[in-house]
């Protein structure tokens, strides 16, 4: 017989449980790089990694990874259709060099997606909780890139499989480190 529906209080005010997002929090920490993502040219994720994003870990999801590979499936759309040589008739948008710096694919809520594409049409993904300069995230990328082309250029290496390299690894750590501090001084 009890129902909190008919509870009087609660009809007008302020429901005691809310979802706040993660913005909220990161708006007092520093901006940062969540996710560095290369895939291959058949769309074939290469490298995945993610990276805590200042979050509490009460507004966390429960499966981070699975959250930033449906944001990098998502970016990988737009890509094509940024890059597709129709769409590119249509609307003037040409290839800008070799390489190619196709700047911010989708915001989110919580983060901001970039893309880049290189010649031989490998793709990398960065999410980050907050906007970059408009320097500050082709020189990540163009970073990243040369850390790509020197883990490719291993004879070790297969092409077109993931890398899986510690060292590969941690000089991707260093770079996102390294990318906190990017435009904090002039």
């Amino acid at each position: 017989p009890h129902s909190p529906a008919l509870n009087k209080e609660s009809k007008f005010s302020t429901p005691r449980f809310h979802y706040v997002s993660g913005a909220t929090y990161r708006k007092q920490s520093k901006r940062m790089i969540t996710c560095v993502a290369i895939v291959g040219k058949a769309n074939s994720p290469l490298f995945v990694q993610s990276f805590p994003d200042g979050r509490p870990a009460e507004f966390q999801p429960s499966e981070p990874q699975l959250e930033y590979n449906y944001i990098v499936h998502t970016a990988l759309d737009i890509i094509e259709e940024k890059v597709d040589p129709s769409a590119q008739v249509k609307s003037r948008r040409g290839p800008r060099g070799a390489d190619m710096y196709l700047g911010m694919l989708y915001p989110t809520e919580d983060f901001k997606v970039y893309g880049y594409i290189t010649s031989t049409k490998n793709k990398f993904v960065l999410v980050t909780t907050d906007d970059y300069s408009d320097n500050d995230i082709p020189l990540v990328f163009r970073k990243l890139h040369n850390l790509f082309a020197n883990q490719v250029s291993n004879p070790f290496y297969v092409p077109d499989e993931p890398i899986v390299s510690k060292q590969f690894e941690k000089e991707i750590r260093s770079l996102v480190t390294a990318a906190k501090k990017f435009g904090t001084t002039k």
